[in-house]
């Protein structure tokens, strides 16, 4: 009896397989498309955590020639006061200090305030910073974050502790300051101590170019970012000087070209496959990222799905040790 097409195609193959199956091809990676997740990814470690994240160059116009380096600085905030004070007694003081990437270490502002009267934001060179040696040509940010940690002791913390991100400076030097306008206008306020105190940077289009070394001169589109304080604990280090019981630390990633003075050469090489403009467009809550370093997917790349995937399944964030007080 001859067989019927249903049970001939029931019969084994003769090399073993069993018998035509569809080649599912949704949901995979176009070619060349992993090459653009890895360094997507590379990029993206870096700038959720610039203090620990492994180097990765910025997907900035152009071809690249620079060399990676991580720098970290420490400000602590002081206001003068006409009064006479009692060294060791505590004060409360306001302040604010804002750092554009882009023009650091010649041009950061803040306002190291008085105690009452009028407050001016003030520029501060950071001497001592490798950007200023005279081996630097140029450079430009990658990736950027300040933070605010707390010193005093917790019985007598006090003040509120705002961060924020502008694009643009928050305000131009030698210009009035209110410190209680400038806290209202961060993207989180929250009492000393009582969270990470963290804010994280992305570019603008004029920070992805090269700033010779040592320009004073702010940009008027650079991106920003801010820490505040409003009523914060600080003791009296002088008859006429209070210092906040705190450390304002800013950590970077720069790249930087060096003069060929120096018998050093640069290093061209072709950009990572993908713009800034495309990384940012991934972000979904651009608050919760700047802040916690934190994310969601967008909609703009869903066409190549495992990059949208594996980038919003990151969860690394920088975090204090369970040893470190706060407040809760």
């Amino acid at each position: 009896m001859a067989k019927s097409k249903k049970q001939q195609n029931k019969q084994p193959k003769p090399n073993g397989k069993k018998g035509r199956r569809r080649n599912r091809s949704r949901g995979t990676v176009r070619p060349g498309a992993s090459l653009k997740v890895d360094s997507m990814l590379a990029y993206d470690r870096l700038i959720r955590d610039p203090c620990a994240g492994n180097f990765a160059y910025p997907p900035y116009a152009g071809v690249d020639s620079g060399y990676l380096i991580r720098i970290t600085a420490t400000f602590v905030p002081a206001a003068f006061s006409a009064g006479v004070l009692t060294v060791g007694n505590a004060y409360p003081i306001t302040f604010a200090h804002q750092i554009q990437p882009s023009t650091f270490p010649a041009y950061t502002t803040g306002a190291i305030t008085t105690l009452s009267g009028a407050n001016q934001w003030t520029t501060l060179n950071f001497g001592g910073s490798f950007l200023s040696n005279s081996a630097v040509k140029a450079f430009r940010p990658v990736a950027a974050c300040m933070k605010w940690v707390p010193t005093g002791a917790i019985n007598i913390r006090a003040g509120v502790i705002a961060c924020g991100y502008s694009t643009a400076p928050f305000a131009n030097a030698a210009t009035g300051f209110d410190g209680t306008g400038v806290v209202a206008g961060m993207l989180e306020r929250v009492p000393n101590g009582s969270g990470e105190h963290e804010i994280r940077w992305l570019p603008n289009p004029s920070d992805e170019t090269f700033t010779p070394n040592n320009v004073n001169a702010q940009s008027a589109s650079g991106g920003t970012i801010c820490i505040a304080g409003q009523g914060v604990d600080g003791v009296a280090t002088a008859s006429n000087v209070v210092t906040a019981n705190g450390v304002i630390e800013y950590t970077a990633v720069y790249e930087w070209i060096p003069y060929s003075t120096n018998y050093t050469s640069v290093a061209p090489k072709m950009p990572p496959p993908f713009t800034s403009q495309e990384y940012q467009s991934t972000i979904g809550n651009v608050g919760e990222f700047l802040l916690r370093g934190v994310r969601t997917a967008g909609d703009a790349m869903r066409g190549v799905s495992s990059v949208v995937q594996q980038i919003s399944s990151l969860t690394s964030r920088r975090a204090y040790l369970p040893t470190f007080p706060l407040i809760d």
